[in-house]
C-alpha cells in the first residue's frame, strides 16, 4: 500500500467520522452536542465498554497469534486491525442495545438508525465500486479495499440488532 493511498483511507475516515458527529447531533431532539443518560444507562454502557474491550484484547491476541504461527497472513494489518475494531463496537452495541443504554434520552433513536442505514449504504457504494475494480482477496489475502464492507456489514449488524430489540420490547409489552 503506497503512501497516497493510506493518507486517502484516513482522510476518508477523518471526513466520515465527522459527518456522523454532525448527523448524530442533528438526531438529539434537543440540538445539543452532549447525549444524556441516566444513571442505569451509564452502568450499562460502562459494562458494555468493559466487554468491547475484553473482546478487542481477546481478538487482538487471537489475529497476533495466526500471524504469528501462519505462513501466509489471512489479512493486510489494517484490515486485520480494522476488523477486531468493528467486532468490538458490534460487540458493545450489541450489549448496550439489548439493556436499553445506547440511545440517549435526548436522542431520536429512528433518526439514529437512518444515519446507520445512510452509512452503511454509503460505505456498500464505496466496497461496490472499489469490488468493481479490483478483488477484495490477493493471494489469500484480505486487503484493505474490504473496509468499506467491512463497515458496512457492522452497521447492518447494529441495526439488525436494534430491529429485533424493538421487536422484542414490542412483544414483551402487549
Amino acid at each position: 500500500m503506497n503512501k497516497e493511498y493510506l493518507i486517502g483511507i484516513i482522510c476518508g475516515m477523518i471526513v466520515g467520522v465527522l459527518l456522523v458527529a454532525v448527523l448524530m447531533k442533528k438526531a438529539r431532539t434537543d440540538g445539543s452536542l452532549k447525549c444524556k443518560y441516566d444513571e442505569r444507562q451509564r452502568l450499562v454502557r460502562a459494562t458494555g465498554f468493559k466487554y468491547s474491550f475484553f473482546t478487542l484484547m481477546a481478538y487482538d491476541l487471537i489475529y497476533g497469534a495466526t500471524n504469528a504461527v501462519m505462513d501466509n497472513r489471512w489479512a493486510e494489518d489494517m484490515v486485520g486491525m480494522f476488523l477486531g475494531i468493528c467486532i468490538s463496537v458490534v460487540v458493545y452495541a450489541g450489549y448496550t442495545i439489548w439493556n436499553e443504554g445506547y440511545f440517549s434520552m435526548n436522542e431520536n433513536p429512528r433518526k439514529v438508525l437512518v444515519i446507520f442505514a445512510a452509512v452503511a449504504v454509503l460505505n456498500f457504494i464505496g466496497a461496490f465500486r472499489m469490488l468493481s475494480e479490483t478483488s477484495v482477496i490477493e493471494n489469500g489475502m484480505l486487503m484493505s479495499n474490504s473496509m468499506n464492507l467491512i463497515c458496512g456489514l457492522t452497521f447492518i449488524v447494529i441495526f439488525i440488532i436494534v430491529f429485533i430489540k424493538w421487536q422484542v420490547s414490542k412483544r414483551e409489552a402487549d
